[in-house]
């Protein structure tokens, strides 16, 4: 069974643990650490995998990219049909600002959507942050290299 990472505000909304979003990702990708780590004895293994693994990073933050503008969508979805149901569907006559301010914020599939996105966010975001540590990597492994042959 998955860990709960949401705690809870005063305002009783959800916040996501970035931290541990960011241990779950690195829980798959145990190497990571190690492998943006180089010295002299280990650079030429290193340079080799490094595009490799700046590419395979890459693709990881578009996949997780798209995953979220799935979410986004359906969210937007459910909004709209939510808006549509309040608005005319309700036998209170309700404003336009009244449903956007109050109702669809509060509503409990929307604020599980909300949640759902900002966790998926983070997760595109942790990809981006491992993707451009390689780029850095790469340009850090040359400077290297270069200062060793002075």
């Amino acid at each position: 069974m998955a860990k709960k990472t949401e705690k809870t505000d005063k305002t009783n909304i959800q916040l996501i643990d970035e931290d541990a979003v960011c241990a779950e990702v690195m829980k798959q990708h145990p190497s990571v650490y190690d492998d943006l780590l180089f010295d002299e004895y280990n650079i030429k293994d290193k340079l080799e995998k490094n595009s490799y693994q700046y590419q395979q990073f890459r693709m990881l933050c578009l996949s997780e990219k798209h995953k979220l503008r799935k979410i986004e969508i359906l969210r937007d979805e459910y909004i709209g049909k939510l808006y549509d149901r309040l608005r005319y569907e309700g036998t209170k006559t309700l404003t336009k600002v009244e449903i956007e301010k109050y109702y669809i914020p509060t509503d409990p599939k929307v604020m599980e959507f909300n949640r759902l996105y900002m966790r998926q966010e983070m997760r595109v975001d942790v990809y981006g942050y491992i993707a451009e540590a390689f780029k850095t990597q790469g340009f850090a492994m040359a400077t290297y290299v270069k200062n060793m042959q002075i």
